[in-house]
């Protein structure tokens, strides 16, 4: 499928996920993923293409299960700060209610032109957005991404 949700951006890019594909995990959005998605690429990340160029999409939707594979830590680390057992479903139920991958409110991305800060500052001080973060799997800058979420009329503008 090849359905445009913006100028810029498809179906694919939202749906891809070499992590689900490695781990053989159903990760095909829904109706209203897509309508979520397609709010997000037309609010943050086409004026960031405009600003940027090219924005490289790390990841985006998360089926339940990908969600489930690739969070473990930070879902042990939940239940420990919220005095709940990982083993339980409703943990865990509750735990994925506070996540934006899901729905297809949030994107993990980098810029072609810029670095990591500079795609954050952009985004910070210009652009809607409901959460604003940046990630790094390492000390190293380029190593990372900025998390970007956006809820079509009801953005918080919470920034760490």
């Amino acid at each position: 499928m090849n359905k445009r949700i913006s100028p810029n951006f498809d179906y694919r890019d939202v749906a891809y996920s070499y992590a689900a594909q490695r781990l053989g995990i159903d990760n095909t959005p829904s109706d209203a993923v897509i309508k979520n998605a397609s709010a997000l690429a037309q609010k943050v990340l086409e004026p960031l293409r405009e600003q940027f160029e090219f924005i490289y999409v790390h990841s985006w939707y998360r089926s339940a299960a990908l969600e489930r594979e690739l969070c473990k830590q930070a879902f042990y680390q939940w239940c420990v700060a919220n005095r709940r057992h990982f083993a339980d479903a409703n943990s865990w139920r509750d735990y994925l209610e506070t996540k934006q991958h899901p729905l297809g409110q949030a994107v993990d991305i980098r810029a072609k032109n810029g670095s990591i800060r500079d795609l954050y500052e952009y985004i910070r001080a210009n652009l809607p957005y409901d959460v604003l973060k940046t990630e790094f799997h390492t000390t190293v800058e380029e190593s990372g991404w900025v998390h970007v979420s956006y809820v079509e009329g009801n953005n918080r503008r919470i920034f760490e």
